[in-house]
């Protein structure tokens, strides 16, 4: 029993300490920003792209939540095929409706990530 307690409280030390590494390791990128008006050529479809995106992220976000209340955890991949089941169903247009395959996959992979 003393050795299940030390080893579920060495588990739970390592976890904090990969946890940490990783939130340093995420404030170690420089970040830049640029503002774009109205005004500018780009706006509109920079703008359009901002709203697929935020898009993508909230379904994926969905079916992450919807897993979680039936007590498992989508990994990156199952989130990815079941967008692409959607999109051969019609159902749910969105995995398409970024134009680049990439962009949709770094934002799953982001939402996976959570």
């Amino acid at each position: 029993m003393a050795k299940r307690q030390k080893s579920n409280r060495n588990r739970e030390e390592s976890y904090a300490q990969r946890r940490q590494k990783l939130t340093e390791i995420q404030y170690e990128h420089l970040v830049e920003r640029h503002v774009i008006r109205p005004s500018n050529s780009h706006y509109r479809v920079l703008d359009e792209y901002a709203h697929k995106a935020n898009n993508v992220y909230n379904q994926a976000l969905y079916r992450v939540r919807q897993a979680l209340f039936k007590g498992s955890w989508m990994t990156y991949s199952q989130l990815d095929k079941s967008l692409k089941k959607s999109r051969d169903q019609k159902d749910c247009m969105i995995y398409s409706s970024m134009n680049s395959v990439h962009l949709v996959q770094q934002i799953l992979r982001l939402v996976a990530q959570m």
